[in-house]
């Protein structure tokens, strides 16, 4: 038996800020002077700087992770890049709706946003209701936290609930929420379904 929810206005809402803010907030015609120049790298809601520093914008600026439809409404979103404190040396980012992960130049991964699937790889995650999505435990990192167990990382991923990550061996790592959607846009979870909130091998 298929256990399902429908996508909430909530999720669709959280992914647009995400990917709106990544499209208009670094661009050639910014004049700031964190703005100029010297991007070398940039996911939805972060970027990365040829010093090695972090820069984020939107929900992912803010120390309070946007995760509720009210937090939403409440929460003053970032239009310019601001320093992510707390990491440093980074060569790649990624980004889902909410989350983020940033790869280190000494092959590990480092991950702040939502945590509701674990998708941080720290081995937490928040409890929330399914049926109002409010908090009940937060696990919500506001400043970058290792995933534990990954080294030699030479690429990472992510989507709308999981996080990715490639190992100098070709190995490919996963954690997250593993569920999926069905033909009428709900998700759904079966026998086959996981939410993962540490790194693990994928295989066939």
């Amino acid at each position: 038996m298929f256990f399902c929810k429908k996508v909430t206005q909530l999720m669709v809402l959280l992914m647009l800020v995400s990917v709106l803010s990544g499209i208009t907030s670094v661009n050639a015609a910014d004049k700031s002077t964190e703005n100029k120049s010297n991007w070398v790298g940039m996911a939805s809601g972060a970027a990365i700087k040829a010093d090695g520093t972090v820069w984020a914008w939107g929900g992912l600026a803010n120390a309070d992770v946007v995760t509720s439809e009210r937090a939403l409404s409440q929460t003053k979103l970032i239009k310019s890049p601001t320093l992510l404190k707390g990491i440093a040396d980074v060569k790649a980012v990624a980004a889902g709706p909410s989350f983020a992960l940033a790869l280190k130049k000494d092959g590990t991964v480092w991950a702040w946003g939502n945590n509701h699937d674990g998708q941080l790889g720290d081995g937490t995650q928040s409890v929330v209701d399914p049926v109002t999505y409010k908090t009940i435990t937060s696990a919500n990192r506001d400043i970058p936290i290792q995933a534990k167990g990954l080294t030699d990382v030479v690429s990472i991923a992510a989507d709308w609930t999981r996080s990715y990550a490639i190992t100098s061996d070709g190995s490919l790592w996963g954690w997250g929420g593993f569920y999926y959607r069905n033909v009428e846009r709900l998700i759904c979870f079966d026998s086959d379904s996981l939410i993962i909130n540490m790194p693990s091998i994928i295989t066939e």
